[in-house]
Order: C-alpha cells, then sequence, then structure tokens
C-alpha cells in the first residue's frame, strides 16, 4: 500500500475491457499486431515493441499473447479521455480506502499532463503509477462481474463467547463495467493460462483460472533498465464462480534472462492456490470442466 511500480501488461485488463464495454471491438475482432507506426491527430506514433512478431491477433488473443502493440491500438482507439477515466474508475491514482495508514495514491496524470507518447504507452501500463493492492484490486473488479470494492481487512469483531459485536460490511464503490463485459473478460482472461499464452504455468488442476501476467522494466536513474525487472500475476479462480483473487509480485528476481510474470510469479500463484482449495474446501464451479482442460493439457507440455 506505500510502494509503487509500473504495473506493466497487468494494466491490460483497462483498455481492452474499456473497449468490450463501449462496444467499439468484441473479442473476435481481429488487428495487425506486426505494424510499427499509426496516424493520430496529424503525428506519426512509433508502437511500443512485442517480444516476438505476432501478425495478426483476435482482441482475446492480443490479451492471451500480451502484445503490446495490439493493446497500444486499442487504447488509441479508445482514446485519451476515455482511457484515463476507465483508468480512474478501476482505481488508479487514488487510495482504495483500505484504512491502513501509509496508503498512497498512486500515479495517474490527466490528460492534460500527457506527452505525445502516452496514449501509446499507458494501455500497456507503463507512464502509471500503482501500489500491488491497486493491481489487485482492479482484478477483482473482473472477478466481482465489474463491481470496484473498498477492500477490508477486518470482517468483525466478535466477544469471548464469538458472538459478533461488530460486523464491516462490504463497501461498493462503483459499477466499472457491465456483469457481461465482466464475463466476457473472465473467459478472455482464461486464454492466459494455457499453452499457447503467458502464465501457462498458473494452471491448477481441475480448476479453470483467469489472469494476467506483467514484466516491467524497472526506472533506475531516469532510464529503463534491461537487466532489472518487477514481474507479477494476477488472477482468479474458478473463472465462472470466483472465489479468491491472489496477486504475486517479484522484485528484480535472479534469473538468466529477465524475470516474466510467467515465469516467475505465475508457479507462486499456482501454488498459493492450491493450498487454498484445500483450506477453503473450493469445488469447481459448474461448467468448469471444459476450461480446466486447458490447464492440464498446459502442464503435459511443460512435463514434455
Amino acid at each position: 500500500i506505500t510502494d509503487i511500480l509500473e504495473p506493466g501488461s497487468t494494466f491490460k485488463l483497462v483498455p481492452i475491457s474499456a473497449v468490450l464495454n463501449e462496444n467499439i471491438f468484441t473479442p473476435d475482432n481481429t488487428f495487425d499486431c506486426g505494424i510499427r507506426t499509426v496516424s493520430y491527430r496529424g503525428r506519426i506514433l512509433k508502437l511500443p515493441s512485442d517480444h516476438r512478431n505476432f501478425g495478426e491477433l483476435t482482441l482475446s488473443g492480443i490479451l492471451k499473447k500480451s502484445s503490446n502493440r495490439g493493446t497500444a491500438f486499442v487504447g488509441i482507439r479508445l482514446g485519451e479521455r476515455a482511457l484515463y477515466d476507465y483508468a480512474w474508475a478501476f482505481g488508479y491514482g487514488q487510495k482504495t480506502g483500505i484504512g491502513l495508514t501509509g496508503e498512497v495514491g498512486g500515479i495517474l496524470h490527466t490528460v492534460d499532463k500527457w506527452d505525445g507518447l502516452t496514449i501509446t504507452r499507458l494501455p500497456i501500463g507503463y507512464a502509471v503509477g500503482a501500489t500491488p493492492l491497486q493491481i489487485h484490486n482492479a482484478m477483482a473488479t473482473i472477478a466481482n462481474y465489474g463491481i470496484l470494492m473498498q477492500p477490508q481487512v477486518i470482517h468483525k469483531i466478535t466477544d469471548e463467547e464469538s458472538k459478533a459485536v461488530i460486523n464491516f460490511r462490504p463497501k461498493a464503490r462503483r459499477r466499472v463495467i457491465s456483469v457481461d463485459t465482466a464475463r466476457k473478460m473472465g473467459e478472455m482472461l482464461t486464454g492466459v493460462v494455457t499453452p499457447e499464452g503467458t502464465a501457462r504455468r498458473a494452471a491448477l488442476d481441475g480448476f479453470s483460472v483467469s489472469g494476467k501476467t506483467g514484466t516491467t522494466r524497472k526506472l533506475i536513474n531516469g532510464a529503463y533498465a534491461s537487466d532489472r525487472h518487477a514481474a507479477s500475476f494476477t488472477g482468479y479462480f474458478p473463472t465462472r464462480r470466483p472465489r479468491v483473487v491472489i496477486s504475486v509480485f517479484v522484485d528484480e528476481p535472479k534469473l538468466d534472462g529477465p524475470g516474466y510474470g510467467g515465469r516467475v510469479a505465475a508457479p507462486v500463484f499456482r501454488n498459493i492456490a492450491g493450498e487454498l482449495v484445500k483450506h477453503m474446501g473450493i469445488r469447481p464451479g459448474k461448467n468448469e470442466d471444459r476450461l480446466a482442460a486447458t490447464g492440464k493439457d498446459a502442464r503435459r507440455k511443460l512435463s514434455k
């Protein structure tokens, strides 16, 4: 709640949710993610690079593969004002209201303070500073069918006989996206946790998992370092009847090569989730088997 980081690709759920919610695109719309530049308001803008050339991808594919170019184009099509409004609606740039001392609101600049590249960088989670709790709460909004909640630490206070003296009811802050959009996003985010996605290591036996990876180059002395990263994965399960949202953040993982969120944080998610299944007695929701099968396929490929 006190330290901030650029969320990176975990932020991509914001612009993609927004274009679905505004009926600008559907999950099946296709995009040329091989283009390097776009014309925007009379200027030629260079799009951020991807770690490989994806070619054409659907909107679902952009999320699954975590295409920077595809997401930047989505942000451009959404527009500056709407991109800012949805980022704010998801809780960025403001305190969550958890009530703990020291919480900060993060950084979300108003549109009048953007530079010429912000419209292509904000959609992929740069040019914004967030606490881990804000990133977690944004994913929880998808899991909660589009409603942003105020996080709480205490559920109730009881007396010596375990009778509730004070109950703290959940507090909804606002509806961010429609129920239909949240469900579509949940389904799309399951693609991330497949052999073709960036978080196959988050797959959980018997359950469908919805989530998003993030890998952010750290800003050191005013420049982005090539060898220092923040890796993350935030997600929830079961997809259709969510019970738990888990977010994992690893600061500067010590690995050979980039510490990708799918490589570092996703396995931690899986391990925690596996223990919570037993501790909380979580069972797969209705119609989970079909979605969960992709997770089993992912592990078969990894074992080979």
